[in-house]
């Protein structure tokens, strides 16, 4: 016999979740680990033109319809709410209307200037890109796909009209023609550029981004609290919610093998020395 000891604390053994009387072993899901890398994913953004294009205007549906669930919920809306988005696609939408807001949302965004060529851009940079590079990509066209959302229902007679002498994404195209710097820069020198450093960019423009949104939520009152998350921080949400295309919800039970004796353990893991470790034989398999 191999012995195994989980510890347990005596709210889960015996109080809330019952453990002991039921007989169970509870599983947790990935935020619910001491380790904040556990669950971690190393995902890889890699493709041709046709590859980059689709996965823009996959961002699209999933924008257009947590925008649209948004206007809908007003204060109710969850930033957790475009999770579930990721799934969709054109023809899954669940309405004629949602669907020709989304390929005229598509049609305007691709026309614009810079964006038309961020799919050629992009599959020839000759690398690979990982987490901080597509928030750098997503957090640079965010803006204007706002923009783009906002216009197509203003045109549609869903939003009261564009107040005169100003414009929705004045302030969304400097950052665009940034990244198409910084792509056309990797396309043509990509095998001179320390990979190392231009993840050091990307990461720091990361960094000052969700400062600033931090910013931006703090200031702000109930009603922008509520629509903080679409206009501020969507990219985040959506490169969470889009590992799940990838690896399905999963959770985890943990056992360990060595003698349980050890008092920085039990301060640990055993419930700052107040919980229990169970004691587990298992059988070894031939």
């Amino acid at each position: 016999m191999t012995s195994f000891y989980r510890f347990r604390s005596l709210n889960a053994l015996l109080g809330q979740r019952q453990e002991l009387e039921s007989q169970e072993i509870y599983f947790a899901a990935p935020e619910e680990l001491n380790d904040p890398m556990e669950g971690y994913k190393d995902l890889i953004w890699n493709g041709d033109e046709i590859a980059w294009r689709n996965w823009l205007r996959h961002y699209l549906l999933c924008l257009v319809q947590t925008f649209s669930a948004a206007a809908f919920l007003g204060q109710d809306c969850q930033p957790s709410l475009s999770r579930g988005f990721v799934f969709s696609s054109a023809s899954s939408l669940p309405s004629e209307a949602l669907q020709k807001t989304y390929e005229e949302v598509c049609g305007e965004f691709f026309s614009r200037e810079h964006i038309r060529e961020l799919p050629s851009l992009l599959a020839g940079c000759g690398t690979p890109f990982r987490r901080e590079g597509v928030e750098f990509i997503l957090s640079a066209v965010h803006g204007i796909a706002i923009s783009t959302i906002l216009g197509v229902h203003r045109k549609n007679g869903r939003l009261p009209p564009q107040p005169p002498n100003s414009t929705d994404d004045s302030a969304a195209i400097n950052p665009v023609e940034s990244l198409v710097r910084v792509l056309a820069q990797l396309k043509n020198n990509g095998d001179s550029i320390n990979q190392e450093a231009l993840s050091r960019l990307f990461q720091a423009s990361s960094d000052l981004r969700k400062h600033h949104a931090l910013g931006q939520y703090v200031g702000s009152d109930e009603t922008a609290r509520a629509l903080h998350s679409l206009f501020h921080v969507y990219p985040d949400e959506y490169l969470d919610a889009l590992g799940q295309l990838v690896y399905f919800n999963w959770a985890t039970a943990c056992f360990m093998s060595g003698e349980p004796t050890d008092a920085a353990l039990w301060a640990h893991y055993g419930d700052n020395h107040q919980g229990v470790c169970l004691k587990f034989a298992a059988q070894e398999c031939a």
